[in-house]
């Protein structure tokens, strides 16, 4: 019954994190809407990049909560990877629980934000963005 209880969280846990990371692109997406928009009315520059400095913090923010379900998704599939003779030491349906543990408060929750903003598949986007602002 734990394994199949490990496996029912494990493909919830997969659909969440697949939705998190479409949800991420559509962020991006917005980021670079909102650009073109703030290029073609000529709004100022230090706004354009506040706008999409907030927009880059939002997607590492986003990113943060992803990465949390991806630690869970980890502990469950080392869980289901161990033979059925060899009893695991997961046990399901506890997200929530591994979530508080792992959660930093304050500074570490806001260092969390930021160092989830600055991974590659985050940045380079961004990057790309207010190099565009900057030469426009």
């Amino acid at each position: 019954m734990l394994r199949e209880n490990l496996q029912q969280e494990w493909l919830l846990h997969q659909a969440q994190y697949d939705a998190y990371e479409r949800m991420s692109l559509i962020i991006k997406l917005f980021a670079i809407a909102a650009l073109i928009a703030m290029l073609a009315l000529m709004i100022d520059f230090l706004l354009s990049l506040v706008t999409l400095s907030v927009i880059w913090l939002l997607d590492g923010i986003w990113k943060t909560y992803q990465s949390r379900i991806e630690q869970r998704l980890l502990v469950l599939e080392a869980a289901l990877g161990t033979d059925a003779e060899s009893p695991s030491t997961a046990q399901a349906f506890q997200f929530n629980r591994e979530f508080e543990r792992l959660r930093p408060s304050g500074t570490g929750l806001f260092v969390e934000y930021l160092k989830q903003a600055c991974r590659p598949t985050v940045a380079v986007v961004y990057a790309v963005l207010i190099l565009v602002l900057l030469i426009s």
